[in-house]
């Protein structure tokens, strides 16, 4: 069943649809599949291709002290609009994962950094985070370390490594035209 969600959440093989992903992440969460609720906390986070966006429900979903949920709370933190958006809290999840060698959590810490959010702006901090993610293959991190390259953010302008991180990290529309969103990782 998870296989299923992952391909609607994924947009793999077919097109991205998070109202049929989280249909069938709840099936595979009723099954006893704990992976899944962290990805329905995600659906609620960001609310997009057919599911409104609900903070409480992605609250309640992650919950465990996995590595994923914990990433997923501290982003919840971040984008969230409400009483509860915290920074700090984000920050505080983001370095707690990103410390077990979490790619996701180092890209998201690196993104913290280099936006300055809750934080002053760090972009040495932020490239070495993104450098470690980037040793894993992370495509985001190499499409974030192209955008620190080609916009000067780091001392040495390198333009060329811009380019070939751009293209090995495929498609990265985002980085290409320099807005790196808060609301998303």
């Amino acid at each position: 069943m998870q296989r299923f969600a992952r391909m609607y959440f994924g947009g793999q093989k077919t097109a991205k649809d998070y109202h049929t992903a989280l249909y069938w992440f709840k099936e595979a969460f009723d099954k006893g599949d704990d992976d899944s609720e962290s990805f329905i906390g995600i659906i609620y986070t960001f609310g997009e291709n057919g599911v409104d966006r609900d903070f409480d429900l992605a609250e309640i979903w992650c919950t465990k002290e996995t590595s994923r949920s914990i990433l997923i709370r501290g982003v919840l933190y971040g984008v969230r609009d409400d009483s509860k958006q915290s920074w700090e809290k984000a920050f505080e999840c983001a370095t707690k994962v990103a410390g077990f060698n979490f790619g996701n959590a180092q890209v998201y810490l690196g993104h913290i950094y280099q936006l300055g959010l809750g934080r002053e702006k760090d972009y040495k901090l932020a490239m070495d985070w993104y450098k470690k993610a980037k040793e894993k293959g992370d495509r985001d991190a190499m499409a974030r370390i192209g955008v620190m390259y080609h916009y000067r953010y780091v001392v040495s302008i390198k333009y060329s490594e811009a380019l070939t991180l751009y293209q090995k990290a495929g498609n990265c529309g985002e980085a290409l035209n320099g807005t790196l969103e808060t609301q998303k990782i």
